[in-house]
Protein backbone atom coordinates (compact mmCIF):
# COMPACT_ATOMS: atom_id res chain seq x y z
CA UNK A 1 0.00 0.00 0.00
CA UNK A 2 1.63 3.27 -1.15
CA UNK A 3 -1.26 5.62 -0.36
CA UNK A 4 -4.37 6.01 1.73
CA UNK A 5 -6.73 8.85 2.55
CA UNK A 6 -4.56 9.65 5.59
CA UNK A 7 -0.98 8.77 4.53
CA UNK A 8 1.16 7.89 1.52
CA UNK A 9 3.45 9.22 -1.16
CA UNK A 10 3.36 12.76 -2.47
CA UNK A 11 0.69 13.57 -5.04
CA UNK A 12 3.12 14.03 -7.94
CA UNK A 13 4.73 10.65 -7.25
CA UNK A 14 1.35 8.92 -7.05
CA UNK A 15 0.31 10.53 -10.31
CA UNK A 16 3.44 9.22 -12.05
CA UNK A 17 2.89 5.77 -10.57
CA UNK A 18 -0.73 5.64 -11.72
CA UNK A 19 0.13 6.96 -15.20
CA UNK A 20 2.89 4.42 -15.76
CA UNK A 21 1.43 1.26 -14.18
CA UNK A 22 -2.31 1.69 -14.72
CA UNK A 23 -2.97 4.08 -17.57
CA UNK A 24 0.06 2.70 -19.37
CA UNK A 25 -1.82 -0.60 -19.70
CA UNK A 26 -5.22 0.97 -20.36
CA UNK A 27 -3.76 3.07 -23.16
CA UNK A 28 -1.52 0.49 -24.83
CA UNK A 29 -1.98 0.96 -28.62
CA UNK A 30 -5.01 3.05 -27.64
CA UNK A 31 -5.78 4.75 -31.00
CA UNK A 32 -6.13 1.33 -32.61
CA UNK A 33 -8.99 0.15 -30.40
CA UNK A 34 -10.33 2.76 -28.01
CA UNK A 35 -12.05 4.77 -30.74
CA UNK A 36 -14.73 2.13 -31.26
CA UNK A 37 -15.40 1.25 -27.61
CA UNK A 38 -18.99 1.32 -26.45
CA UNK A 39 -20.09 3.87 -23.86
CA UNK A 40 -20.36 1.15 -21.22
CA UNK A 41 -16.71 0.12 -21.80
CA UNK A 42 -15.57 3.73 -21.58
CA UNK A 43 -17.47 4.06 -18.29
CA UNK A 44 -15.67 0.96 -16.99
CA UNK A 45 -12.33 2.58 -17.76
CA UNK A 46 -13.54 5.74 -16.04
CA UNK A 47 -14.29 3.74 -12.89
CA UNK A 48 -10.72 2.43 -12.83
CA UNK A 49 -9.40 5.96 -13.26
CA UNK A 50 -11.70 7.33 -10.57
CA UNK A 51 -10.32 4.88 -8.02
CA UNK A 52 -6.84 6.03 -8.90
CA UNK A 53 -7.51 9.76 -8.66
CA UNK A 54 -9.14 9.32 -5.24
CA UNK A 55 -5.91 7.75 -3.98
CA UNK A 56 -3.83 10.43 -5.70
CA UNK A 57 -5.77 13.31 -4.18
CA UNK A 58 -6.49 11.63 -0.83
CA UNK A 59 -10.15 12.66 -0.97
CA UNK A 60 -13.16 10.76 0.35
CA UNK A 61 -15.59 8.74 -1.75
CA UNK A 62 -18.21 11.46 -1.33
CA UNK A 63 -16.03 14.05 -3.13
CA UNK A 64 -17.36 15.10 -6.57
CA UNK A 65 -15.58 13.28 -9.38
CA UNK A 66 -15.17 16.43 -11.50
CA UNK A 67 -13.33 18.14 -8.63
CA UNK A 68 -11.04 15.13 -8.25
CA UNK A 69 -10.27 15.12 -11.96
CA UNK A 70 -9.38 18.80 -11.87
CA UNK A 71 -7.16 18.35 -8.83
CA UNK A 72 -5.40 15.24 -10.20
CA UNK A 73 -5.09 16.60 -13.75
CA UNK A 74 -6.95 13.76 -15.48
CA UNK A 75 -9.88 14.45 -17.85
CA UNK A 76 -12.82 12.05 -18.28
CA UNK A 77 -11.77 8.99 -20.24
CA UNK A 78 -14.00 9.87 -23.18
CA UNK A 79 -12.09 13.15 -23.54
CA UNK A 80 -8.79 11.36 -23.08
CA UNK A 81 -9.66 8.90 -25.87
CA UNK A 82 -10.52 11.74 -28.23
CA UNK A 83 -7.25 13.50 -27.47
CA UNK A 84 -5.17 10.40 -28.20
CA UNK A 85 -7.12 9.67 -31.36
CA UNK A 86 -6.61 13.23 -32.59
CA UNK A 87 -2.93 13.13 -31.63
CA UNK A 88 -2.51 9.93 -33.64
CA UNK A 89 -4.30 11.44 -36.63
CA UNK A 90 -2.12 14.55 -36.45
CA UNK A 91 0.99 12.39 -36.34
CA UNK A 92 -0.20 10.47 -39.40
CA UNK A 93 -0.60 13.73 -41.35
CA UNK A 94 2.95 14.88 -40.58
CA UNK A 95 5.01 11.80 -41.46
CA UNK A 96 6.32 10.94 -44.97
CA UNK A 97 3.84 9.41 -47.41
CA UNK A 98 5.58 6.03 -47.33
CA UNK A 99 5.32 5.79 -43.54
CA UNK A 100 3.07 2.95 -42.29
CA UNK A 101 1.04 5.35 -40.11
CA UNK A 102 0.33 7.59 -43.12
CA UNK A 103 -0.70 4.59 -45.22
CA UNK A 104 -2.98 3.32 -42.45
CA UNK A 105 -4.66 6.72 -42.18
CA UNK A 106 -5.16 7.32 -45.91
CA UNK A 107 -6.10 3.79 -46.97
CA UNK A 108 -8.29 2.87 -44.02
CA UNK A 109 -11.86 1.95 -44.98
CA UNK A 110 -14.49 3.35 -42.59
CA UNK A 111 -16.79 0.61 -41.20
CA UNK A 112 -20.32 0.33 -42.45
CA UNK A 113 -23.27 1.59 -40.48
CA UNK A 114 -22.90 3.43 -37.20
CA UNK A 115 -19.89 1.47 -36.00
CA UNK A 116 -17.05 3.72 -34.84
CA UNK A 117 -13.39 3.29 -35.73
CA UNK A 118 -10.10 5.15 -35.49
CA UNK A 119 -10.67 6.51 -39.00
CA UNK A 120 -14.20 7.72 -38.34
CA UNK A 121 -13.25 9.29 -35.01
CA UNK A 122 -10.25 11.03 -36.59
CA UNK A 123 -12.44 12.41 -39.40
CA UNK A 124 -14.81 13.83 -36.79
CA UNK A 125 -12.07 15.37 -34.67
CA UNK A 126 -9.69 16.84 -37.28
CA UNK A 127 -12.07 19.70 -38.26
CA UNK A 128 -11.78 20.93 -34.67
CA UNK A 129 -8.11 21.72 -35.18
CA UNK A 130 -7.72 25.53 -35.52
CA UNK A 131 -6.81 26.82 -38.96
CA UNK A 132 -3.57 28.33 -37.69
CA UNK A 133 -2.47 24.89 -36.44
CA UNK A 134 -2.89 23.17 -39.81
CA UNK A 135 0.40 24.44 -41.22
CA UNK A 136 1.96 21.20 -40.09
CA UNK A 137 5.68 20.68 -39.93
CA UNK A 138 6.85 17.20 -41.01
CA UNK A 139 8.07 14.71 -38.43
CA UNK A 140 11.42 13.10 -39.18
CA UNK A 141 11.90 10.15 -36.85
CA UNK A 142 14.74 8.14 -38.33
CA UNK A 143 17.82 8.66 -40.45
CA UNK A 144 16.80 5.42 -42.12
CA UNK A 145 13.21 4.25 -41.65
CA UNK A 146 13.30 0.75 -40.13
CA UNK A 147 10.88 -0.65 -42.73
CA UNK A 148 13.29 0.19 -45.58
CA UNK A 149 16.28 -1.97 -46.60
CA UNK A 150 19.47 -1.11 -44.67
CA UNK A 151 22.42 0.61 -46.24
CA UNK A 152 25.32 -1.34 -47.67
CA UNK A 153 26.92 -2.21 -44.32
CA UNK A 154 29.21 -5.18 -43.80
CA UNK A 155 29.73 -6.54 -40.28
CA UNK A 156 32.88 -8.57 -39.56
CA UNK A 157 32.22 -10.57 -36.41
CA UNK A 158 35.38 -12.68 -36.57
CA UNK A 159 39.09 -11.90 -36.62
CA UNK A 160 41.29 -14.28 -38.66
CA UNK A 161 43.74 -16.39 -36.62
CA UNK A 162 41.82 -15.75 -33.38
CA UNK A 163 39.94 -18.80 -32.11
CA UNK A 164 38.73 -17.55 -28.72
CA UNK A 165 39.11 -14.78 -26.18
CA UNK A 166 41.60 -16.96 -24.31
CA UNK A 167 44.18 -16.75 -27.13
CA UNK A 168 47.49 -15.01 -26.54
CA UNK A 169 47.00 -11.24 -26.12
CA UNK A 170 49.82 -10.35 -28.52
CA UNK A 171 48.38 -12.67 -31.17
CA UNK A 172 44.97 -11.04 -30.82
CA UNK A 173 46.47 -7.55 -31.11
CA UNK A 174 48.42 -8.38 -34.29
CA UNK A 175 45.41 -10.13 -35.84
CA UNK A 176 43.11 -7.17 -35.07
CA UNK A 177 45.60 -4.70 -36.57
CA UNK A 178 45.92 -6.80 -39.72
CA UNK A 179 42.14 -7.02 -40.05
CA UNK A 180 41.74 -3.25 -39.71
CA UNK A 181 44.50 -2.49 -42.23
CA UNK A 182 43.02 -4.92 -44.78
CA UNK A 183 39.95 -2.68 -45.21
CA UNK A 184 42.07 0.29 -46.29
CA UNK A 185 39.64 2.67 -44.55
CA UNK A 186 40.03 6.44 -44.52
CA UNK A 187 39.17 6.52 -40.83
CA UNK A 188 38.99 4.02 -38.00
CA UNK A 189 36.68 4.88 -35.12
CA UNK A 190 36.98 3.15 -31.75
CA UNK A 191 33.91 3.56 -29.57
CA UNK A 192 33.08 2.40 -26.07
CA UNK A 193 30.02 2.75 -23.90
CA UNK A 194 30.25 1.72 -20.29
CA UNK A 195 27.90 1.75 -17.32
CA UNK A 196 29.39 1.23 -13.88
CA UNK A 197 27.22 -0.84 -11.55
CA UNK A 198 24.85 -1.93 -14.35
CA UNK A 199 22.77 1.24 -14.52
CA UNK A 200 24.65 4.11 -12.89
CA UNK A 201 27.36 6.58 -13.88
CA UNK A 202 27.49 5.67 -17.54
CA UNK A 203 29.78 7.28 -20.09
CA UNK A 204 30.81 7.18 -23.73
CA UNK A 205 34.25 7.34 -25.30
CA UNK A 206 35.36 7.82 -28.92
CA UNK A 207 38.78 7.80 -30.56
CA UNK A 208 38.91 8.75 -34.26
CA UNK A 209 42.12 7.75 -36.04
CA UNK A 210 43.76 7.70 -39.45
CA UNK A 211 46.60 5.58 -40.82
CA UNK A 212 47.96 2.14 -39.92
CA UNK A 213 46.34 0.43 -36.93
CA UNK A 214 49.70 -0.20 -35.25
CA UNK A 215 50.76 3.47 -35.50
CA UNK A 216 47.54 5.48 -35.85
CA UNK A 217 47.26 9.23 -36.01
CA UNK A 218 44.67 10.27 -33.46
CA UNK A 219 42.42 12.96 -34.93
CA UNK A 220 39.97 13.35 -32.09
CA UNK A 221 39.26 11.93 -28.65
CA UNK A 222 35.80 12.48 -27.19
CA UNK A 223 34.65 11.64 -23.69
CA UNK A 224 31.17 12.39 -22.38
CA UNK A 225 29.43 11.57 -19.13
CA UNK A 226 26.30 9.51 -19.58
CA UNK A 227 22.91 9.61 -17.92
CA UNK A 228 22.42 8.88 -14.23
CA UNK A 229 20.64 5.66 -15.15
CA UNK A 230 21.65 4.08 -18.39
CA UNK A 231 22.79 0.87 -20.08
CA UNK A 232 25.76 -0.30 -22.13
CA UNK A 233 23.82 -0.24 -25.40
CA UNK A 234 22.57 3.31 -24.83
CA UNK A 235 26.04 4.60 -24.10
CA UNK A 236 27.54 2.78 -27.09
CA UNK A 237 24.97 4.45 -29.35
CA UNK A 238 25.80 7.83 -27.81
CA UNK A 239 29.49 7.23 -28.49
CA UNK A 240 28.78 6.46 -32.15
CA UNK A 241 26.60 9.59 -32.46
CA UNK A 242 29.39 11.75 -31.08
CA UNK A 243 31.82 10.34 -33.62
CA UNK A 244 29.49 10.87 -36.59
CA UNK A 245 28.65 14.41 -35.42
CA UNK A 246 32.32 15.36 -35.24
CA UNK A 247 33.05 13.86 -38.66
CA UNK A 248 30.15 15.77 -40.23
CA UNK A 249 31.32 19.02 -38.67
CA UNK A 250 34.90 18.49 -39.84
CA UNK A 251 33.90 17.21 -43.31
CA UNK A 252 36.33 14.32 -42.96
CA UNK A 253 36.50 12.08 -46.07
CA UNK A 254 34.37 8.96 -46.10
CA UNK A 255 33.87 5.98 -46.02
CA UNK A 256 34.36 5.10 -42.36
CA UNK A 257 35.34 1.81 -40.80
CA UNK A 258 34.03 1.35 -37.22
CA UNK A 259 35.63 -1.06 -34.77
Amino acid sequence: MVANTEYGWRRDDLRKLFSSLVRGKLDYAAPGWQGWLSNSNVEAMDRVQNRGIRLITGQMKSSPVDALRLEAGFPPYATHIERMCLRSAEKASRVPEDHPIFLAATKAVPPKGDRRSWKSRADELLPRVPVEARNRKPIRWFTRPPWKPPADIVVFDEVPWVASRDDDMELKRLAAEAQLDSHNADLVIYTDGSADGVARDGGAGVVITRGMAARPTVLKTIQVKGAARTCLCEEEVEAAKRAVRWICEESTPMPIQRS
